[in-house]
């Protein structure tokens, strides 16, 4: 998909600016805008991250992700702003991070100090340890969902959190999904057989801040394959990993200097049985993390536990109103070159007023505002027919407009001037899925070459995408062979991990 509709989407809800695409992936596109202010059409106000998902992949994930990322006021999780409709996408408005992700700071060092990486962890647990007291498991703590904040008169950038798209509030079931990264995903996350048994979120939340200290200390991963390449092609090779993980088989560089109450700290946080694992209060109560903590740390979570919210931000019950209305059948415009001019302009300022009415209504527009919007939106009077229909298939939009049509737009450009606009909108959408190979393509190539130049460096944001149902099903075969005495090298401390994993991974 090309900026175009992205900028596109933005443009229809008449409060921002696009600026540039920051990121593309499976889940959609995150983007960086601008709020434009009420007295001018043009950006310049509050600089905004928004991701835009599709409406028609809108699942339990993403009504999941908005709603307990709305509870968070914290200065260590990225600001929940807004959700709104566009007719293709779903979109959420959130605090724009300046520094990029923590992921990219290691890659660029190779690896942190212990004082460095200390300053990031200290933020981080504090983040970690405010959502679960709000009664959220974020599920997907990796650097790459770790951003930073570059502010004056600091000497290092800040950590904040973001990407709830795989949170689970306590309120709801139990945990069980196998869901998140896979270099930073706890056992009792993966030894989820057939999806039914249950675990903690929060508890291995701490398994995955144990893996970020590790990648920040020591520039790799702790239980990765020894040629580093991290892939996982076979039941066998996730089953060597599940044999490292289990028998806490991670080593630190000879030349890393760690301190002994640092590994100490790490040792038990990346403890296997989730039982025996350190709390996030026992982190926060650990000599090593409470060296240069500033004093008003420890009591910053009280703190922002207590505090209103905001004027102005949607309740939950709102937010689940507007995913519903994201779920419904969108209204798209086709030109229609049997009905008369002013009929097609009719329809069109029809459509414009039912848009704002929902859009004022949904998001609190003043008035003065809205009817500037309106205006301006009453000037493109295309000749349409507006149906009501559910999202096409990407093979199947963008079918140009009937040539009749589009004759038609150039014998009277005042009442068409509009129409190109479409079309190229259209011709857009056709390329989306081929712009998005390339784009991965590209992403994987230039992955691999950085690679085989420096085998050391961390693998690439592809690397650590989440896991597919191919892995899953991957997974869950080669567990259920291990358990069931089937082939395989598992030792014994694997085995009897598999063997007690119904009652101790319920604990």
């Amino acid at each position: 998909m090309a900026d175009q509709e992205l900028i596109a989407a933005l443009n229809e809800s008449g409060y921002f600016q696009h600026l540039e695409t920051l990121g593309k992936g499976s889940f959609g596109f995150v983007v960086r805008a601008c709020r434009r202010t009420a007295d001018s059409t043009q950006g310049g106000g509050e600089a905004l991250a928004i991701k835009l998902l599709p409406r028609a992949e809108v699942t339990k994930y993403v009504e999941a992700e908005i709603v307990n990322h709305s509870l968070m006021r914290h200065p260590h999780v990225i600001q929940f702003k807004e959700v709104f409709l566009s007719r293709r996408f779903i979109c959420i408005a959130m605090e724009y991070a300046s520094g990029g992700s923590l992921f990219q700071y290691v890659q660029r060092q190779g690896r942190l100090k212990e004082a460095v990486a200390r300053w990031f962890f200290q933020q981080l647990v504090v983040g970690v340890d405010y959502c679960h007291r709000k009664g959220v498991a974020n599920r997907d703590i990796k650097l790459e969902n770790t951003l930073l904040q570059d502010v004056p008169r600091l000497p290092l950038p800040l950590v904040k959190i973001c990407d709830f798209g795989y949170s689970k509030a306590e309120n709801k079931s139990a945990a069980k999904s196998k869901v998140g990264t896979l270099t930073y995903m706890a056992p009792e996350v993966l030894i989820n057989i057939n999806r039914d048994g249950k675990y903690d979120g929060k508890v291995a939340d701490i398994w995955s801040c144990g893996v970020m200290l590790y990648v920040m200390l020591c520039g790799k991963y702790p239980f990765d394959s020894p040629n580093a390449t991290g892939v996982i092609a076979a039941p066998n090779d996730f089953i060597s990993m599940l044999e490292r993980m289990v028998g806490r088989q991670y080593r630190f560089p000879p030349d890393a200097s760690i301190s002994a109450e640092c590994i100490d700290l790490l040792q038990q946080m990346l403890l296997p049985e989730p039982h025996r694992r350190i709390t996030a209060e026992g982190i926060m109560a650990h000599p090593w993390f409470n060296t240069n903590l500033p004093p008003e740390a420890s009591s910053m979570n009280a703190t922002y536990l207590g505090a209103a919210p905001p004027a102005g931000v949607l309740a939950p019950e709102a937010i689940r109103k507007l995913i519903e209305e994201a779920r419904m059948p969108s209204k798209s415009c086709k030109v229609d070159p049997a009905a008369s001019p002013q009929q097609q302009a009719a329809v069109v300022m029809q459509l414009v007023a039912e848009e704002q009415a929902t859009r004022q209504q949904a998001r609190g527009m003043p008035y003065a505002y809205q009817q500037q919007q309106q205006q301006q939106q009453q000037q493109l009077t295309v000749p349409m027919q507006c149906q009501s229909q559910q999202p096409e298939p990407a093979h199947a939009r963008g079918a140009a407009a009937p040539a009749a049509a589009y004759q038609q737009q150039q014998q009277q450009p005042a009442m068409g001037a509009a129409l190109p606009h479409l079309l190229q909108q259209q011709q857009v959408m056709l390329l989306q899925r081929l712009q998005e190979q390339q784009w991965q393509q590209q992403q994987q190539g230039q992955a691999q070459q950085q690679q085989q130049q420096h085998p050391g460096l961390l693998h690439t944001h592809e690397r650590n995408a989440d896991v597919d149902d191919e892995t899953l099903m991957m997974i869950d075969t080669a567990i259920t062979a291990q358990m069931g005495g089937g082939p395989g090298t598992a030792s014994a401390d694997l085995q009897a991990y598999l063997a007690g994993a119904a009652g101790k991974l319920q604990n």
